[in-house]
């Protein structure tokens, strides 16, 4: 799955809706290209609109023409029952996002992990590092995130799925050989998302993410991860997620278990 999330700091809580908190202050904080940045002003959401129509383009081309249940769902004691896919695993990525406008670029380290608990229910749990330099300043920034997630299955080879995730971030500055640690921020992640098997051999995972906390303002993030498989317990995967301001790019390693 895409994990990358965009985020700035205001100087004030915003109020009402938490994406549109009006004209901000000036930050003294630099902007970053990492995945989870601080940076000066949101630019709204994305159109979700043409990833809704792939979805549904997709789930009436499968529903249309069904496919052969994928070896990737197999032995059956290893999915979720009543759905062809999987939801104890860990992934394993590297990335890199190119921030739009600014010549910076920031190198992306992942590691995710997900447990079934029952029929319909799992978590998610998740740790990312992210490193960029702006002239004489390197950042480098740590994420953690615990989740719980919902899925349902939709069709035979289609997953629909929520996942709501505490998430924190801790920042490290080094501008001239001088640390400057930022205190650190906490806020909610919302995802949704659909998981499609397309073939016997690829998986789909289309969706939609975004965050809230209290003194930041988040770009929501379109994310696409195409999942190869190898066997029936390795995938590789790549992955492209994209924001108003950024555009991400990676590839990835899953283990089923």
């Amino acid at each position: 799955a895409s994990w990358f999330l965009s985020i700035h700091r205001t100087d004030e809580h915003p109020t009402g809706n938490t994406l549109d908190p009006g004209p901000p202050k000036s930050s003294k904080t630099p902007s970053c290209g990492a995945d989870n940045h601080l940076r000066g002003k949101a630019r709204g959401l994305p159109n979700p609109y043409p990833v809704l129509l792939m979805i549904l383009i997709l789930i009436a081309s499968l529903s249309a023409s069904p496919v052969h249940q994928p070896s990737l769902a197999d032995p059956g004691r290893l999915q979720a029952p009543g759905s062809n896919f999987r939801y104890d695993y860990i992934d394993i990525g590297t990335g890199r996002e190119d921030k739009s406008g600014l010549n910076v670029e920031a190198d992306i380290l992942q590691f995710n992990a997900s447990l079934e608990l029952n029929d319909t229910w799992f978590t998610r749990f998740g740790y990312g590092m992210n490193s960029a330099e702006i002239l004489t300043t390197k950042i480098d920034q740590t994420t953690l995130q615990v989740g719980l997630g919902l899925h349902s299955m939709m069709a035979r080879q289609i997953d629909l799925y929520g996942v709501v995730s505490y998430v924190d971030y801790d920042l490290e500055t080094t501008d001239s050989g001088v640390d400057q640690n930022t205190p650190g921020i906490d806020g909610i992640s919302y995802t949704i998302g659909a998981r499609m098997h397309t073939s016997s051999w690829l998986e789909l995972d289309i969706n939609y993410t975004i965050i809230e906390v209290d003194d930041l303002d988040s770009d929501p993030r379109i994310g696409l991860t195409a999942l190869i498989g190898v066997s029936s317990a390795v995938s590789l995967g790549a992955t492209y997620s994209t924001s108003d301001d950024s555009d991400i790019l990676g590839i990835g390693l899953r283990i089923y278990f």
